[in-house]
């Protein structure tokens, strides 16, 4: 089996011998809809369970990215979509994020678990690029209140619960603001609404709410009581508007960058043009990540 092929060795390493991403792929079973399930992997010629040990939002994202899902809405555990069987394939995942193969995140082994498939892990997925907008509210300047959510996914703004909300996450949020750091962490009040995100947990360079772990949008054991909110520092930056034009009218995902500043839209020089700074733009777009760059004018010269 899997798991006695990894359990002969007592010490050294075991590196497996086929290419990572080539025999493995992914798939969600017994959800509502196509994008939920429970997640299934295909390793060596048999379907398996991942358990819900260290299981989280960023992991569920890497599967349904290989999906072609944009981005994760939540991680389920405790076999929220039922109980699957087989061998449970993976356990102790944890990913970075930006993973294109689940294969690539950390890992016990493949077959190595300490699990019953009561604890199989499950996750839900957005067919659309998602992005959050922030705003605070109820203090008394602008860079200081309770924290509102709006998503694109919906009309209605929402809050946050301080369960392990701290200043590292405040200072993902001012900079979402634009404001150039984090002053405290303190309360402003209750607010009404969806409270989206519970159990926050960033790493604090991360550009937006959305890229940090959570217990999954709109999963919260809060009432508006626990609403958290910050106060910022520094001068917030106005953020601009940007569109991808130029590239192929089927596909709205690639294209020339142009910026609307001062009431007229400009492009950007390709000197110094790199990944991270293509990974910015797609993110103000609402993209979760970049496929490539280009230069020289790829897409076609602007005006």
């Amino acid at each position: 089996s899997i798991a006695q092929r990894y359990n002969t060795l007592t010490e050294g390493a075991t590196c497996d011998d086929i290419t990572p991403n080539a025999e493995v792929s992914v798939r969600l079973v017994g959800g509502s809809h196509t994008a939920e399930g429970r997640v299934e992997v295909f390793y060596e010629g048999e379907w398996g369970t991942i358990c819900d040990d260290d299981w989280g939002i960023g992991d569920a994202g890497v599967i349904c990215r290989m999906l072609g899902y944009p981005t994760a809405l939540s991680s389920k555990g405790n076999a929220a979509y039922g109980e699957g069987s087989g061998t449970i394939l993976l356990d102790d995942v944890q990913c970075n994020g930006d993973e294109a193969n689940i294969a690539d995140c950390s890992h016990s082994g493949w077959g190595v678990s300490n699990c019953d498939h009561g604890e199989d892990a499950g996750a839900e997925c957005s067919s659309t690029p998602l992005s959050a907008t922030v705003r605070l509210t109820g203090g008394d300047t602008a860079a200081e209140g309770r924290i509102e959510v709006l998503l694109s996914s919906n009309e209605a703004w929402g809050t946050i619960c301080d369960d392990d909300f701290d200043y590292v996450d405040a200072q993902v949020i001012c900079r979402m603001l634009g404001y150039a750091g984090t002053l405290r962490v303190q309360s402003f009040g209750a607010g009404s609404g969806t409270i989206w995100f519970d159990d926050v947990a960033c790493e604090g360079d991360e550009s937006s709410i959305l890229e940090c772990g959570h217990a999954g949008l709109g999963d919260s054991n809060c009432g508006h009581a626990e609403d958290i909110g910050v106060v910022c520092i520094g001068d917030a930056i106005t953020s601009v508007p940007v569109r991808l034009v130029g590239g192929s009218p089927s596909n709205s995902t690639k294209g020339r960058v142009e910026l609307f500043i001062n009431g007229e839209w400009g492009t950007v020089c390709n000197n110094g043009w790199g990944f991270a700074d293509a990974k910015v733009v797609c993110r103000m777009l609402g993209y979760p990540g970049v496929i490539g760059t280009a230069g020289v004018d790829t897409f076609g010269q602007g005006s």
